[in-house]
């Protein structure tokens, strides 16, 4: 009778092996989901700190003239924005597709102006316009050389927002308040 097996003691080896090697990967990947944890922190306040900024220079855009809005509250359209509205075919979508973009915003039920202005412009970036007006969109972008298709769903969801509002049935006044 044979005390030690050879097949034993190799079977007990990879067992051992594969246990450690099990171990030290496991440990690794625990490394890496926290590691993974303190990034997304560090993108979502790094995000907050890019929005604050993007919200500071529309806001001197605004002022000296050089952005489709006037910065303060409310947020209106400068004359650039105006002419946006207009050029780029936004108010004519907007008319055209009134009803489907109120139903839009409806459905998110604003409870504040603020809610209405926000809902408004997430629901303009989102919004099925269309193959052929979205063509439109871009090639104004395109043959102005300084405004986004972003620059004009924006302009019209300013726009849009008072029309909104008052269907809403929210006082335009509300827009001042803070």
């Amino acid at each position: 009778m044979e005390l030690i097996n050879p097949t034993n003691i190799l079977s007990t080896i990879v067992l051992l092996a594969l246990t450690i090697i099990g171990w030290l990967i496991k440990d690794k990947l625990n490394g890496l989901v926290e590691t993974d944890k303190r990034l997304e922190g560090k993108v979502d306040k790094l995000d907050g700190k890019i929005g604050s900024l993007v919200s500071r220079v529309s806001r001197i855009e605004g002022s000296m003239k050089l952005s489709p809005f006037v910065a303060g509250s409310p947020v209106q359209l400068t004359p650039a924005g105006q002419e946006i509205l207009q050029k780029s075919g936004i108010e004519d979508a907007v008319v055209q597709r009134k009803a489907d973009l109120m139903a839009e915003i409806k459905k998110q039920k604003p409870q504040t102006a603020y809610d209405v202005q926000e809902i408004t412009k997430k629901a303009f970036q989102e919004f099925q316009w269309g193959e052929e007006t979205m063509k439109k969109f871009k090639e104004y972008s395109f043959q102005s050389g300084k405004w986004t298709l972003a620059d004009i769903l924006e302009v019209g969801a300013i726009h849009f927002r008072d029309i909104a509002m008052t269907e809403l049935g929210f006082p335009i006044e509300d827009l001042d308040k803070k």
